[in-house]
This record gives structure tokens, C-alpha cells and sequence, in this order.
């Protein structure tokens, strides 16, 4: 089988693709809900209302859900940034377990939340499978989040990008082989 080349440059790619594609859901989500909490405190507030206990608990929330949204988006974006500065390396480990957890119901809004597939390494634990299209800067295996699940077997090698300790990206070593002189083997 043939592989394809897997970069430096392509590893950015698919990080930049991820995020982005994982962070507007939530940011369009989480301003929806702000303003329509916003709406009840301006109609609570109108309406002279405002003396109830329930009514001014609205506050905290959204200060909470603005906290929580800057915190993920910060986050993802100093990520982001260490992938493009470089400051991340690759290394190689073997699966030990692939998991596939069960959902709640039908909804691809809560199943986009839940990582469902979830595969285990022999050093550096365990990567959540992004749901949205995993391997896009390859042309010849860009695949979904079950179509990554599905084509890795226990005893797999695979490269891990590891950036603050914690798996980033990975890529099956069926499918890539890395061009870099800076890899280091974790094989057990």
C-alpha cells in the first residue's frame, strides 16, 4: 500500500483545519445562548421585575458562559499557536485499546461533544478522534472521525504530535510516513 507523506507543514494544516471546525459550533452556541439570556434580563429588567431571586441568577450564568467560552477559545488558539511556532514534537507509540462510547441520542450537536472514539497508547494514554474530517491536508486518506476508529487496530504504530504533553494529532503509520530527522521512537 502506498503511504503518504506526512510533514510538518501538513500536521499544521490538519491542526488549523480542527480547530476551527471545533471551536464555531461552540462560539456560535454560546453567543446564541448569551444573548437570549441577555434578552431576559433586559425584558425582567423592562418589565420591573427584577426583585426575584431566579431572575437575577441570570447574571452569573452568562458571566460563566462568557468565561468558559474565552477559556476554550483560548486554549485552542495557544495550541494553535505552539503548532505553528513549532513548539510541538512527534513520536511513535502503540494502540493498546480502541473505545467506542455510546452517545446520547440521535443529535450530532451533543455527539459532536462527547468524542465518542476514543483510542488508547502505550505511553501517552488516551486521543479523542475529532468528529470533523480528520487527515485533510491528505489527498489520498482524508477520512471522518469513524473512518479513523474503524482503520486502527490494537498493535498499531502510530505518530503521535504531542504539544504540552497531551496527544494533539495522530496518524496511523499504515497510512503516513513522516519526513523529519527529528522523530523520536517511543516503541515499547
Amino acid at each position: 500500500m502506498e503511504k503518504d507523506i506526512l510533514t510538518r507543514e501538513k500536521i499544521k494544516q490538519d491542526y488549523k483545519s480542527i480547530s476551527r471546525k471545533g471551536v464555531l459550533p461552540l462560539i456560535l452556541g454560546s453567543i446564541s445562548l448569551i444573548a437570549l439570556l441577555a434578552l431576559l434580563v433586559y425584558l425582567f429588567s423592562r418589565l420591573g421585575r427584577f426583585n426575584s431571586f431566579r431572575e437575577i441568577l441570570i447574571i452569573p450564568v452568562i458571566i460563566l458562559l462568557i468565561s468558559i467560552l474565552i477559556s476554550i477559545i483560548y486554549d485552542t488558539y495557544k495550541k494553535y499557536k505552539l503548532l505553528q511556532n513549532n513548539k510541538f514534537y512527534i513520536t511513535t507509540d502503540k494502540l493498546v485499546a480502541c473505545e467506542e462510547k455510546q452517545t446520547f441520542g440521535g443529535s450530532a450537536f451533543i455527539s459532536s461533544f462527547s468524542k465518542p472514539y476514543i483510542l488508547h497508547f502505550h505511553s501517552y494514554g488516551k486521543y479523542c478522534i475529532p468528529e470533523h474530517k480528520n487527515y485533510s491536508s491528505s489527498e489520498m486518506f482524508s477520512m471522518n472521525d469513524v473512518g479513523v476508529f474503524n482503520y486502527s487496530n490494537k498493535g498499531d504504530t502510530f505518530y503521535l504530535v504531542i504539544c504540552n504533553n497531551k496527544i494533539v494529532l495522530a496518524y496511523n503509520t499504515k497510512l503516513f510516513k513522516f519526513k523529519d530527522e527529528n522523530t523520536v521512537s517511543n516503541e515499547s
